[in-house]
């Protein structure tokens, strides 16, 4: 076994897999399938099997879904599709959308700006650099009783943990107590209630999202938020060498390197967001001419608190970039995401405390001008009182509001001299979203409100909170970042705190 293809044809490697989508242990327990078939998209277990999952569908990356299916990113399946995504040796992904469970999902990856492809090129010391991170949010999350399920990927981990949203009782299926209380925290802008109720024609999505459970997931989103600056404020006592934050920031180092606690997933709708699998092959280095020669990787589970089975660093290297050793790893576990509601509850009742959650309520009761008022409110907004690296961003928009390293600068400057609601910052960035700017961003899909919403109070909950203490708010800082378009321009970025 030392290929993608040999890999995924292990029945122990579909039957993880299977159980990460969904499947329960029970089902998997003896899973085999039909022998001497030509692909696995022929068995009809595999098929009955996979529409058991409670994941609402899966995708699949790689070069035959460029080379034949002509699509440039991702082609979704519902779940009967498990075989014929493998059959073609694809990056593998779930949806986060689940029929059962709300499930929480963050993603903690090292990047460097100047040197993208480091993670691949210089892997032990890419996870060596992560283990005080990764250290840390597994302390801080069993603080409240949660053990999430952890995956090591080509950059990073995913930390994966869920709360059952529904219960039988008295033979119906009603919803479970703390999904409701999650629910009830939650806020989904109308822009994205529309998209929720409403399929357009030609979407494989044969389901609408009940507002209550995209409220739910915005409450997921704002959890992890608050967890995130939990986690930075602390991480430093575990000896972290590189900065930390929430997106790709490029800081101002030698090799401008960070860990990123990502929240990407939450700033788009529940329907459109996917994680990679467990056992899923992990070949983005193939993107980089600098790294695409390095073997492919295999995202596999550091830690499964079902078998209470953890990996050394020395074990993680040995497994994810050997088929044979992975496959016999497959063996030895289990991969259900663990099931949290009681360490959650402690979670939002500690987040319900926190001045994070009093600026939200702020947040989300304040709203963007109508876009009918654009021409007389955030179209009339003084280029000229802003620093040119501001000015640059307002002018050519796409892809600079794509990134959060140019958010957070709009969202400083303009919450600081300029005296902006932070929910008005967010309704300027939707105005040039739903422009013809040249997205490469598909914003009939996703939706631009709740985008703009997302990233824009992240970056204000941390000026906040204080976490973010403005310390490299300034001209040199920004240079070193790589942001400035123009030195001695005669403006001061200090001046703007």
């Amino acid at each position: 076994m030392n290929n993608p293809h040999d890999f995924y044809r292990d029945p122990q490697v579909i039957a993880r897999i299977l159980e990460y989508c969904g499947v329960s242990l029970e089902k998997t327990k003896e899973f085999r399938y039909e022998q001497h078939l030509q692909g696995l998209n022929q068995s009809t277990i595999i098929r009955q099997l996979a529409n058991q999952m409670t994941a609402e569908y899966l995708a699949g990356v790689g070069s035959w879904v460029k080379e034949v299916k002509h699509k440039s990113s991702a082609t979704s399946r519902k779940p009967e599709g498990l075989g014929e995504l493998l059959d073609h040796d694809l990056n593998l992904f779930r949806s986060v959308w689940d029929r059962e469970s709300l499930v929480f999902f963050l993603d903690v990856e090292y990047t460097s700006e100047k040197y993208p492809g480091e993670a691949y090129a210089n892997p032990r010391r890419t996870f060596e650099l992560l283990e005080p991170v990764y250290q840390c949010i597994y302390d801080f999350f069993r603080e409240f009783e949660i053990e999430p399920m952890t995956i090591a990927t080509g950059q990073g981990y995913h930390f994966v943990f869920s709360v059952d949203s529904y219960c039988n009782r008295d033979g119906k299926h009603q919803v479970t107590e703390i999904a409701n209380r999650i629910a009830q925290q939650g806020y989904v802008e109308s822009t994205l209630a529309g998209k929720y109720t409403h399929i357009p024609p030609g979407q494989k999505r044969t389901r609408r999202v009940e507002i209550e459970l995209g409220k739910a997931f915005d409450t997921c989103g704002k959890l992890l938020e608050y967890s995130a600056q939990q986690i930075i404020n602390r991480v430093a006592r575990y000896g972290l060498k590189i900065p930390i934050g929430i997106g790709d920031l490029s800081p101002g180092n030698p090799m401008q390197e960070c860990i990123n606690l990502d929240l990407s997933t939450y700033a788009d709708g529940l329907d459109t967001r996917v994680m990679r699998t467990v056992f899923s092959i992990h070949d983005k280095n193939r993107k980089d001419k600098g790294v695409c020669h390095l073997p492919i990787k295999i995202s596999i589970p550091r830690h499964t608190p079902c078998n209470g089975n953890t990996l050394t660093l020395n074990e993680i290297f040995k497994n994810r970039e050997h088929f044979e050793h992975s496959a016999n790893y497959a063996r030895a576990i289990t991969t259900s995401i663990p099931e949290c509601s009681k360490g959650v509850d402690r979670l939002l009742e500690s987040y319900l405390r926190s001045p994070l959650y009093q600026f939200h309520l702020d947040f989300d009761r304040t709203n963007h001008d109508s876009p009918d008022r654009w021409p007389y409110t955030y179209d009339r907004l003084d280029l000229q009182q802003l620093p040119p690296c501001v000015q640059g961003i307002m002018e050519n928009p796409s892809p600079a509001l794509l990134q959060p390293k140019q958010i957070q600068t709009l969202v400083r400057v303009l919450t600081g001299k300029q005296w902006w609601h932070p929910k008005h910052v967010a309704g300027l960035i939707r105005s040039k979203y739903e422009r013809g700017h040249g997205w490469p961003y598909n914003f009939s899909r996703y939706d631009a409100t709740t985008h703009a919403n997302t990233w824009t109070r992240i970056y204000t909950g941390m000026l906040v909170t204080g976490l973010d203490q403005r310390t490299d708010q300034n001209c040199i800082s920004h240079q070193q970042r790589g942001l400035c378009p123009k030195s001695f321009c005669g403006y001061n970025l200090a001046d703007y705190r």
